[in-house]
């Protein structure tokens, strides 16, 4: 992707790169009073309002004359749009976001267009690009200027106020350039055996080149299913989303590879070129890293057309992304390929724990510092030790800061044990700042280490969870309290005692840590907390049991060069302070709390939904921790797919390990909840139902009966049932 400022009054149009959003928004701003006479009717200042190009990159004398080199962003002008259609042009741009991948969007300077900045299709032309998003917006009446389809058009910016600036994605700042379709396609190569990139090169449908089956399932019969998914067979004007969302589910069990995809998909009346455009496109926004519910229900009514169930996809976690984010990538490195998910999840409280007086606004404007707790469980000899070498070197620098302060606390000690009267000792040294702390340690001591820390997290590693017993201080339960208040923001606990040598404190509590256990171990441990708050502040990962006579896994070798790789992100951690915000991240957080609760809704599920709050907050947290990290002022694509891939992997796990234990306790409390985690009572029945065949399923699942109203009008608010004309109390299933 790419930006740069241009200029319509110098010869040549010169080039100047925009590589962040803050600069990108400050050229905006400085032309704000020209914008302000261009909508008041003078039309003369419209050449001093500040002009950008997004589809070419510059050539090498840093001029856009006659520019020929492609930018894999490309930039389209709309325009006449009526007054009253440009709210549903805005809604639906926003709608578009992330599916056809628009980076940009903004109300044109006369205020009666809209200029839109998108991810290129490669294998198309320009032109080809400009009319593919027509398509998608699909209104009447908007179309792209024909006028206006060369590589170096210029874009007038208007104001960042958010009626004039609707999107913009930090991706726009990313440089990248792509084959020039138009050029190849002008000048066909001189042998006919080389290959050329041109728009129409669609293959016919090669069945016979794919497996016809996914686990013994035929692929036929998914695409089937997940087409009732989607409410069945779309209808002319909405055959391109349907197929993109459809191509974008099946490429998580095609290898993403839309040859594959093109061959089992049906083309529901469109032309080969336009299916196969709209699979490559679901295929290179890779930002589905897990199957998708809708999926998960295809392939498991495909099952059982064919005697099979569904178990599988209650006992596998969602498989990590390829692509990850630099510090990620750096600290699984040297792990081998089966410990990587649970070393992604285990590194982050030792990481997190570099952070001093730092805070973080949630998009429910609570405030949270970087409090993430980890709990490994895995069978007994799984290789739970994966998680120590990369936290040992993550924590290197403040083990060593401890030590002089340890240093110090012991040289007290000593002089102290010299002198017998209480008076003659000498005071307790300003200062030890102790962050690295033993798990074992007693309530006494956490609270001493808490008050001498100065605002600093401690973190501990506890090899085995049952250690965190000794903070309980005889207090049952009191190591719960302390994690719960180590993750609400501007807490507070402490111990009042009359003793001369006691612990009298009141202390703000900064606690990070892992720690591990088998599954027994960790149900055993949390059986108490299944409805109470810690068990939902936790993040949680596992290892997956190796075949019987698997090869042993190999580490990498940690040494002085992986070291200094990591110091810099460690630096950039210790040097942050104050409120750190970022709107990507913001905005990427209340993408996945909807995602969250479309998914409680669709599971009917509220274990599911009790879990998700908590689980998106450490999500948050997370990425909020990598963006620091980083420290190049931008959310990534590969960040985001990471943080999607955290947050539904700790909710397999809370839902896997969990699920039932907490539905047993929240029934016991006389909550109203459905019987699975992974299932809800729409998807026991037929397409077409009745309110009393509602009920009675409830009845056959075991469910408390709570209003039928309220759960018809979820559904209905959902688009997930609709009546049925004629029938009294009958209702036909969208998805």
């Amino acid at each position: 992707m790419s930006v740069y400022k241009t200029s319509i009054k110098v010869a040549g149009r010169p080039a100047t790169p925009v590589t962040d959003r803050d600069t990108f928004l400050r050229m905006r701003e400085a032309t704000k009073k020209a914008l302000e006479d261009v909508r008041a009717g003078k039309e003369e200042r419209k050449k001093d309002l500040v002009a950008f190009v997004y589809g070419a990159l510059p050539n090498d004398d840093g001029t856009f004359k006659e520019a020929t080199r492609v930018s894999s962003t490309i930039g389209m002008d709309i325009d006449h749009i009526p007054v009253e259609t440009m709210p549903t042009v805005e809604q639906r741009v926003k709608e578009l976001k992330d599916r056809c991948r628009i980076l940009f969007a903004e109300r044109s300077p006369r205020g009666h267009g809209v200029h839109i900045v998108f991810e290129r299709n490669p294998e198309l032309t320009t032109e080809e690009n400009l009319q593919w998003m027509t398509e998608q917006i699909g209104i009447e009446g908007v179309e792209y200027d024909k006028g206006a389809k060369d590589l170096a058009r210029v874009f007038f910016g208007t104001s960042n106020a958010p009626e004039d600036l609707w999107v913009l994605d930090d991706r726009l700042f990313e440089v990248s350039e792509v084959p020039n379709v138009e050029k190849v396609e002008a000048n066909p190569p001189c042998h006919a055996n080389q290959q050329r990139v041109v728009a129409d090169a669609v293959p016919s449908k090669p069945a016979s080149l794919f497996p016809a089956d996914y686990n013994g399932t035929p692929y036929a019969y998914i695409v089937e299913e997940l087409e009732a998914q989607y409410g069945g067979a779309p209808q002319v004007g909405d055959r391109n989303n349907t197929i993109l969302k459809m191509a974008s589910d099946l490429a998580q069990i095609c290898d993403r590879n839309p040859e594959w995809i093109f061959s089992i998909l049906p083309d529901y009346g469109l032309s080969s070129q336009e299916v196969m455009t709209t699979i490559r496109s679901a295929c290179s926004y890779d930002h589905k890293m897990y199957f998708s519910l809708k999926l998960r229900k295809a392939i498991k009514r495909a099952k059982q057309r064919v005697g099979g169930t569904d178990e599988e996809f209650d006992s596998c976690p969602p498989p990590m992304p390829e692509k990850l984010p630099g510090l990620v990538k750096l600290l699984l490195g040297k792990t081998p390929e089966a410990y990587r998910p649970a070393v992604a999840h285990a590194v982050f409280p030792a990481l997190a724990s570099h952070l001093f007086n730092v805070r973080f606004k949630y998009i429910d404007n609570q405030y949270h510092e970087a409090t993430l707790m980890n709990v490994l469980m895995a069978e007994t000899g799984a290789g739970k030790s994966c998680i120590d070498k990369p936290i040992q070197y993550i924590m290197e620098d403040i083990v060593e800061s401890d030590a002089y302060n340890r240093e110090r606390e012991s040289q007290w000690k000593r002089e102290n044990r010299k002198k017998g009267a209480n008076k003659d000792k000498e005071k307790r040294p300003d200062g030890l700042v102790i962050q690295y702390v033993q798990p074992d340690m007693t309530n006494a001591a956490f609270i001493m280490r808490t008050k001498e820390a100065e605002g600093h997290f401690l973190y501990t590693k506890a090899n085995e969870i049952e250690a965190f017993d000794r903070l309980s201080g005889g207090t049952k339960g009191a190591q719960f309290t302390i994690m719960c208040n180590a993750f609400d923001y501007d807490n507070s606990y402490g111990a009042e005692r009359v003793g001369n040598d006691s612990v009298s404190e009141t202390v703000c509590v900064r606690f990070n840590f892992n720690a591990c256990t088998t599954f027994q171990g960790g149900k055993t441990y949390f059986r108490t907390q299944l409805i109470k708050g810690a068990l939902n502040r936790i993040n949680f990962c596992t290892i997956p049991k190796l075949p019987i006579g698997s090869e042993m896994p190999i580490y990498g070798v940690y040494d002085d060069k992986f070291r200094q790789k990591l110091k810099p992100y460690i630096e950039r951690l210790k040097n942050a302070g104050g409120e750190v915000s970022s709107k990507s991240v913001s905005d990427f957080a209340k993408l996945l709390s909807d995602e969250l609760r479309d998914e409680s809704v669709e599971r009917d599920d509220v274990v599911y939904e009790n879990f998700s709050h908590r689980a998106n907050v450490i999500a948050f947290l997370k990425a909020m921790v990598l963006y620091i990290a980083e420290g190049n002022g931008k959310f990534t694509s590969e960040m985001k797919n990471f943080v999607r891939w955290s947050l539904h992997y700790d909710m397999w796990c809370k839902m896997q390990f969990f699920g039932e234990d907490v539905r047993k306790a929240m029934e016991q409390d006389h909550f109203e909840v459905s019987k699975r985690g992974q299932k809800g009572v729409l998807d026991y029945l037929p397409s077409e139902f009745t309110e009393e065949e509602i009920v009675q399923e409830r009845i056959r699942l075991g469910m408390n009966q709570g209003p039928l109203p309220n759960l018809l009008r979820t559904w209905k608010s959902r688009k997930k049932i609709e009546p049925v004309e004629g029938k009294e109390k009958t209702y036909r299933k969208l998805a």
